[in-house]
């Protein structure tokens, strides 16, 4: 995840170039989202190209949803009726932590607008 812009779309807002982006993934965490009702799996990446972009996207208008920016990648989500979501989240996260640090890997930007969130 790049941007959490909500509203309309910046008149003078552009996508980034298509490049290879690099990044490490170094943990996975589970975020607990009050107003969505649950619980989302996300690998925290280390990665100055994510930071760019984003800081690029801000530059040209949009308007990043919460205070920070943590380049991520989102892995998966529990809603918030699933049993001991936050308690299961955690525990994943724990684990899948030791499985994907050892990775290197590299990142193709796929220049198109997406999200679970437009209407």
């Amino acid at each position: 995840t790049v941007m959490y812009h909500a509203g309309a779309l910046p008149k003078k807002g552009k996508m980034p170039e298509d490049r290879a982006i690099n990044g490490k993934v170094i943990r996975v965490d589970a975020w607990f989202s009050e107003d969505m009702g649950r619980v989302i799996l996300v690998a925290i990446l280390k990665s100055k190209d994510l930071q760019q972009i984003h800081k690029d996207f801000c530059n040209e208008g949009f308007t990043h949803g919460f205070s920070d920016y943590t380049p991520h990648i989102t892995i998966g989500k529990f809603d918030k009726g699933f049993a001991d979501a936050k308690t299961r989240g955690k525990e994943l996260a724990g684990q899948m932590t030791d499985l994907v640090t050892s990775t290197n890997f590299k990142i193709a930007f796929d220049p198109v607008l997406l999200g679970d969130s437009l209407k």
